[in-house]
């Protein structure tokens, strides 16, 4: 029988039903938890202008990763940790990046999903 696949470390995008919110409801340095639809979403302006957007699913067990303070992200099931920047997962058990959501912004409004 061939091994089984380790699983994937490698980050991912994933789809959300579409929703908007006020730019400055995430203010630059900060990372705010969303619904969009059924799904919670962490949006983050790190820098000036610079909007992202992950999925809350933890990549470990699937929990919903909380803001900790500024960019930086956990997840209250075991500890999983992210960095709101770039979505990496920073401490262990997560095994890989928070999935990229889209996010665009225009006339100050962002379209998360």
């Amino acid at each position: 029988t061939e091994p089984a696949e380790p699983p994937s470390t490698v980050q991912q995008t994933t789809e959300v039903p579409p929703s908007t919110i006020p730019a400055s409801d995430v203010p630059v340095g900060t990372a705010k938890q969303v619904k969009s639809g059924d799904a919670t979403v962490i949006v983050a302006q790190p820098t000036e202008g610079e909007f992202v957007a992950y999925s809350a699913r933890c990549t470990h067990q699937g929990g919903t990763v909380q803001v900790v303070r500024d960019l930086h992200l956990r997840c209250p099931l075991h500890g999983a940790e992210y960095d709101a920047t770039d979505g990496s997962n920073t401490l262990a058990p997560a095994p890989r990046p928070l999935d990229v959501v889209p996010v665009t912004e225009a006339n100050g409004q962002l379209t998360i999903g």
